[in-house]
């Protein structure tokens, strides 16, 4: 069971959730027994962008982008069946990103889509029942701190880049991913600095500076308790704890 814009949707196996890309994607595992395939992300905007000049490609971007927030497609129902396997497909295809995958990625796309758009599935969340100016507003939120997170800002700084008082960003911002502005913030830069921690050789002081932290010793500690482990030992691969964010939003 996954709970995709506060509505509880039974997956396994034959079932998947497909979230509209453009949008702030809020879903949530509520059972850890039930295998889930979840396409969260799939339909990357710089990978529609191969056809998005035709016509056809056109008409498949206004569908993606204007017509559902969130579908679930079956694939023991004979009608969803194809469009099941082409997008589990694409995602692999996605996933591995072999040579030559953007054309097999965007066929299997393509003809998923147009089946959808003859034949949509039983269970679509329209676009109408989300309220998308709060998600909207959480998305600015969440794309500030993407683009500025190595930089010394705050709460309020983040809540003013939608327009929003520190007090009802910070209240908005809980509601939707279940995560204070301030933890994600330190959880993302954690992140960011993971990266930097595996595929460089940076010394720890300097990527605890270019990840936005005020202090090498405030970094140790935000690492070790989220991850799990100091950085120095993760970076010698004795491993990480991650909490990963159960939002997810598409990266420009």
């Amino acid at each position: 069971m996954v709970e995709v814009y506060g509505k509880k949707l039974l997956v396994d196996e034959n079932r998947m959730v497909l979230v509209n890309y453009g949008e702030l994607h809020d879903f949530r595992a509520l059972s850890d027994e039930i295998p889930a395939v979840v396409m969260t992300g799939l339909l990357d905007q710089k990978i529609l962008c191969s056809f998005d000049g035709s016509r056809i490609g056109r008409e498949v971007m206004d569908y993606l982008n204007h017509s559902f927030s969130a579908m679930l497609i079956r694939r023991d129902r004979e009608e969803e069946k194809r469009v099941f396997d082409l997008l589990s497909e694409a995602a692999r295809e996605y996933s591995e990103k072999k040579e030559g995958f953007r054309v097999r990625f965007t066929a299997d796309l393509m003809e998923a889509v147009g089946q959808l758009m003859i034949c949509p599935p039983e269970i679509v969340l329209p676009r109408n029942m989300v309220d998308m100016d709060s998600y909207s507003n959480v998305k600015r939120m969440i794309d500030f701190i993407h683009k500025n997170y190595e930089r010394q800002i705050c709460v309020r700084d983040i809540t003013s880049c939608a327009n929003l008082s520190e007090s009802h960003g910070s209240r908005l911002f809980k509601r939707i991913t279940g995560f204070s502005i301030y933890s994600f913030l330190i959880e993302y830069r954690i992140r960011m600095s993971l990266e930097e921690l595996m595929n460089t050789d940076k010394p720890v002081t300097e990527i605890a500076y270019d990840s936005g932290f005020a202090s090498v010793s405030n970094f140790i500690a935000s690492f070790r308790r989220i991850a799990g482990c100091t950085p120095q030992n993760c970076r010698r691969g004795q491993g990480t704890n991650f909490t990963v964010p159960l939002v997810e939003v598409p990266r420009a």
